[in-house]
């Protein structure tokens, strides 16, 4: 018995308005619930699917919403626009099979990239009601980093790499583990240079697949070279690494050998 069906409707702009097409829909028998995106007025979500017929993987998340019909299952709409860019997506993964290198080879530490993390999805039930989705351990949750940001690598592993990722959000500003990039380095970025403020978020470092990490868009050209040669300022390198340290609770270990050191040096001092 059909329960639930979702339903994937592109947008297209015409001369008159926009028109609507249907790109697909996925019927669930006999199962009570369903995932559907969650819409974030305060950032754009992307889906990830292939329809048939449609070059394109990667769409827009325009809105989600249910369809009144009752003679019919539950049925919701995503409603999706087919994602733009200036230039081509090249993934750091396909970089990595096309010129048969290591990562390591390729990416260098405190180099700048972005990073998709994905998105918060919700759970529609057959009654139509709309629950999150904290039983489904398979998919993003709350409290973890989410959606496409900008990141620093701090580590090159063989087939993935350790990233601190970074945020806009102006509360994070001071605390004792962040660190705000320098707008000499965001200026080299095309969407966030331009006066936008970042925060590197030094204990929120994870290890993330090449599948999720490509290069960002250069100020001016746009052009997201697969070379990864923007960096981070030698200061920001600095500044990153007591954050780190503070971040994984040796801060007051790192202050005892310093303590030490100088002791050491001074018995060396009088004794010379």
């Amino acid at each position: 018995m059909q329960k639930i069906v979702i339903r994937y409707v592109k947008n297209v702009s015409v001369s008159t308005g926009i028109n609507q097409v249907l790109l697909g829909q996925e019927i669930f028998d006999d199962i009570c619930e369903a995932l559907i995106p969650r819409v974030d007025p305060n950032s754009k979500a992307f889906l990830v699917k292939k329809f048939h017929g449609v070059e394109n993987y990667r769409w827009d998340i325009e809105s989600v919403g249910q369809v009144p019909n009752p003679n019919a299952p539950i049925t919701y709409e995503v409603i999706v626009s087919q994602y733009a860019a200036a230039q081509p997506i090249v993934y750091l993964s396909t970089t990595q099979k096309k010129t048969f290198a290591p990562l390591n080879k390729i990416v260098k530490p405190y180099s700048l990239v972005e990073i998709e993390y994905g998105f918060f999805q919700d759970i529609v039930k057959e009654s139509g009601d709309v629950r999150t989705n904290k039983r489904y351990t398979n998919t993003l949750q709350k409290g973890e980093m989410r959606k496409r940001r900008l990141g620093i690598v701090v580590k090159v592993n063989n087939t993935s790499l350790q990233v601190i990722p970074t945020t806009a959000d102006p509360s994070q500003a001071g605390g004792k583990n962040v660190v705000e990039l320098d707008q000499g380095t965001l200026s080299q970025l095309d969407f966030y240079g331009g006066g936008k403020r970042s925060f590197a978020l030094c204990d929120m470092i994870a290890t993330v697949s090449a599948n999720r990490i490509y290069p960002p868009a250069q100020a001016g050209t746009k052009i997201r070279s697969t070379s990864y040669k923007l960096k981070i300022s030698k200061a920001e390198r600095s500044s990153l690494i007591i954050a780190m340290i503070q971040s994984s609770g040796y801060g007051t270990y790192v202050e005892d050998l310093k303590e030490l050191a100088r002791i050491s040096h001074d018995r060396i001092n009088k004794n010379g």
